[in-house]
């Protein structure tokens, strides 16, 4: 059985790690401040593409793997 991902809490730690603060990263992205909160707190879900975009910024690759 796959496991759930928890999207909040990886962009959280990729931003992080990337030592962007939400502002930043909206910045790189064209996505705005409040709509980073809401993924990042869970409020809300982005769309795959947003994901990617998000995490692209943070120089971090999102893959799949098959088991």
């Amino acid at each position: 059985m796959a496991e759930a991902l928890d999207v909040a809490a990886l962009l959280r730690d990729a931003r992080a790690h990337a030592g962007l603060t939400q502002t930043e990263l909206g910045g790189r992205t064209g996505i705005a401040q409040p709509n980073i909160s809401a993924y990042e707190s869970g409020r809300r879900t982005p769309t795959v593409r947003t994901l990617v975009a998000l995490l692209d910024a943070c120089d971090v690759e999102l893959s799949w793997r098959s088991r």
